[in-house]
This record gives structure tokens, sequence and C-alpha cells, in this order.
């Protein structure tokens, strides 16, 4: 290979600065942050999820995993809010790209905020397999809630014996610390936003304070 055509090469792939590489299997989520206007009134919509998924009574914003005919983050956050609400696409009001939010195990999450009219939301639409109800919650009970924080510690631990080649580093690092995380939690009423959906909900709230700076 010569170097003009290494450099054309380059050009193509590492000029980005958004670029972020992964060790493993990526995982790629979307995410449809829907804020709810009845009368200049805001709340934000929750799904509970049902008993028939994942995590089943847990509250989660709608959305899904990216599939390879969505071509996009975005479609995958309308689609997925489509199916689960029964809303038409028409009716969201698209806001923008929160961000894309990088989490353990490789997971990605697209984040997207829309504008959807309460009347536009009906209960009778939305799929019971994955959705055991909505929770509407006041945007200003959010923006002044104050999140219940805890932190653990994750442990370094080899899954296997490893090589002669690496012995001499295993015992530097079996055990030991690698890695802290901090894990919110909002409760409204008797329901709990914890885990993915407490941290996309916290990055959201701190974006929608007038005097906020990334």
């Amino acid at each position: 290979m010569k170097a003009s055509e290494l450099r054309s090469v380059l050009s193509k792939n590492i000029n980005k600065d958004d670029s972020i590489f992964f060790f493993g299997k990526t995982k790629r989520s979307s995410v449809m942050i829907l804020v709810v206007d009845d009368e200049d009134n805001l709340s934000l919509l929750f799904e509970v999820r049902s008993q028939f998924v994942k995590q089943p009574g847990e509250i989660c914003f709608p959305g899904g995993r990216v599939e390879k005919d969505d071509g996009t983050t975005l479609v995958t956050a309308i689609r997925e809010t489509q199916e689960e609400l029964g809303i038409d696409k028409e009716k969201i009001e698209l806001v923008g790209k929160l961000g894309d939010l990088v989490f353990a195990s490789n997971h990605v999450i697209s984040a997207y905020v829309g504008i959807v009219k309460k009347s536009d939301i009906d209960k009778g639409l939305m799929d019971k397999e994955e959705v055991e109800d909505l929770l509407i919650v006041p945007l200003e009970y959010l923006k002044t809630a104050v999140p219940d924080e805890m932190h653990y510690n994750v442990h370094a631990r080899w899954d296997r014996e490893v090589t002669d080649s690496l012995k001499k580093y295993r015992d530097n690092y079996h055990g030991t610390i690698i890695d802290k995380r901090r894990i919110i939690s909002y409760d409204y009423k008797e329901h709990t936003i914890w885990g993915i959906t407490a941290r996309i909900l916290e990055i959201f709230l701190k974006n929608t304070d007038v005097n906020y700076h990334k």
C-alpha cells in the first residue's frame, strides 16, 4: 500500500470527532423521551413494563433495540414508540437528540426528545404485551425532586486460568476495584424510576435548566 492510498482510506474513517471504539459486542438501543403537553402543563411519559417482558413492573421510556432495517437510531425511537404506545409518528413533535449514552457492557442508547399532546395519548392503543400501564409525571415535580443516590464498586475477577505470560500481572489486578458506579432513583407516588432510565432522566433534566452549560 502506498502512502497516498493509506491517506485516502484513513481520511474516510478516522477524521470523525465522535468515533467511539468498543471492545467486544456492542448493543445499540434508542429511547424517546416524550414530553406530554396538556395546555402548557408539561409532564414526562414513562411506561410500566408488562409481566411478559424482561424486568416486569419497572419504569422505562418508550424504546428498544436497533433493528437492521431501521437505518438510523431516530427511526428506531419513533418505531418503538409507535409500536408500544400506538401514537402516530405525525403526532410527535421531534425536538432533537439528547445524545448517545454509553453504559456498561458496551450498551449505547440514543435518546431523543419529542412533544405530544395529551389528547393524542390513548391507553387503549398501547401494546399490552409490552406495556402494563403508563406513568405520567409532572415535569416541575421532577425538576425539584432530589434523587436517592448510592454507589458500588466493581472488582476485577479473572474468569479462567491465565497464560504464563500474563501470570505475573494477574495478582496486580485480581480483586482490585476497577470502577466505581453510581445508582440513582426518583420516587413518584408508589413508583420508583431507577437504573438506566433514571440516568437518562437526570441528563434530560439538566438540559431543561436555562443556566446549564455542557
